[in-house]
């Protein structure tokens, strides 16, 4: 023979068995970690469709909620278009009614022949038949030049 022993030869053979083993352990060991990390993205994968899922829902839930808050809106707007044109109404009557008031007052104080009074008659005529048109009167603050002609007026008669 070439000088080997049968024990070295055997301690040979389990030593390549050894490593041979050893390797083996390894590659399972390895083919466990690589399962436990698939399954790992496998349940993270699963976890994120959920979120997706739930988020999703969500979202048509506040984009319903957030419809009928327009639809709310829409509602108080026109509510409130209503309250103003009622409020503007209301300020034109009492504009009138304070002129027809002043205008009596006047009257009673002996005033009725001054030039004053005729104007002021007049342009309380005007806004009358502004509201018996069903229009409302708004005051002259866009009218500066009637305005001013309407405070001397008044302040000239009182």
């Amino acid at each position: 023979m070439l000088g080997f022993t049968t024990s070295y030869l055997v301690g040979y053979s389990d030593g390549e068995d050894a490593a041979a083993q050893r390797e083996s352990m390894r590659r399972t060991a390895t083919a466990a970690v690589d399962q436990s990390y698939i399954n790992a993205l496998h349940a993270d994968a699963q976890s994120a469709r959920d979120r997706s899922r739930y988020n999703a829902d969500l979202a048509r839930q506040w984009i319903a909620y957030a419809k009928s808050l327009e639809t709310e809106v829409d509602s108080l707007k026109s509510q409130l278009a209503d309250l103003n044109r009622i409020s503007a109404e209301r300020k034109g009557l009492n504009m009138f009614m304070n002129l027809a008031s002043f205008l009596l007052q006047a009257h009673a104080a002996g005033k009725a022949s001054r030039p004053e009074f005729a104007e002021l008659r007049t342009m309380a005529l005007e806004i009358a038949a502004i509201h018996n048109r069903g229009d409302f009167f708004g005051g002259f603050g866009d009218q500066p030049q009637k305005l001013a002609r309407f405070k001397k007026l008044w302040d000239d008669l009182a």
